[in-house]
């Protein structure tokens, strides 16, 4: 553990049970303490682990390593020190973790990471640098519940309800991150209205159709109005602030924008199709 900042190149495997361990994490303490630590460490994220991506979830894990360590601080106010030397140590790396793991978790979540599924090409292409080798597509098939919760709703008449979803695909990587760099060319990287909710770690869910909405209405002022910009609004408005928007209603959303935005009609192919 002591030994991590001085390797080449770390894989983390994040899942569950690792931002729970006190030696994985004590680990990611002792590694954080060089300046660029970021820069030599690679994310894998397991399927139980998915919580990470939400802003909401992670305070659980801060909030589990803060009461691990005013717990066992308690417990060890009761013996004298001389008797708890090695216990002591335990306490400061509880300390350290629950200082640290909001940083973190902040910063998993803004890497776009592979999954368990072809992680090792993942790994294989990022320390060889060999950035041509086609993403791993596999897909995940659409649930029946999910087709019995669309197939009654007008939404299918507006948008192209995607079947499949890429395996690894994530709300924030494919859509967060790509929509703020829009959003910030919208609004020319200047303290205009809605800049503050255009922070990818600020696009959750709902809020991104908020984002979405600033932009075309910016669009529609420059353009002097637009029926298509129009009546995606009109459309889309309905999921501001929905957190429990489906992922593939989110895709279809922003693929529509980007076709009502610029004009695409079908050319342009995502990253997750």
């Amino acid at each position: 553990m002591n030994s991590i900042r001085q390797q080449d190149f770390a894989v983390l495997i994040i899942s569950k049970a690792y931002l729970e361990s006190e030696g994985c994490l004590y680990e990611v303490v002792q590694l954080m303490k060089d300046e660029h630590w970021d820069e030599r460490v690679m994310y894998v994220v397991t399927d139980d682990a998915h919580d990470i991506y939400n802003t909401t979830k992670q305070l659980d894990f801060i909030e589990y390593w803060d009461e691990k360590y005013k717990d066992f601080s308690e417990k060890l106010k009761k013996y004298d020190l001389s008797l708890i030397t090695e216990q002591a140590k335990e306490l400061n790396k509880y300390n350290e973790i629950s200082h640290n793991i909001g940083t973190f978790l902040a910063k998993v979540k803004k890497t776009n990471n592979p999954v368990m599924e072809g992680a090792i090409d993942a790994v294989v292409r990022r320390v060889t640098g060999d950035l041509d080798v086609a993403p791993d597509t596999t897909i995940i098939s659409a649930t029946d519940e999910f087709e019995d919760k669309i197939n009654h709703d007008e939404i299918t008449e507006y948008l192209d309800i995607p079947e499949t979803l890429r395996k690894g695909w994530n709300f924030h990587g494919d859509i967060a991150v790509p929509l703020e760099f829009i959003a910030r060319r919208a609004f020319g990287y200047s303290d205009r209205p809605y800049t503050k909710i255009c922070d990818a770690d600020a696009i959750e869910c709902g809020k991104f159709v908020e984002v979405m909405i600033a932009i075309l209405r910016e669009r529609t002022n420059m353009e002097n109005g637009r029926e298509d910009i129009d009546e995606f609004i009109r459309f889309s408005s309905r999921f501001i602030d929905d957190d429990d928007i489906d992922d593939r209603i989110a895709q279809a959303l922003y693929e529509r924008f980007l076709y009502v935005d610029w004009g695409i009609d079908g050319i342009y192919q995502s990253r997750f199709l």
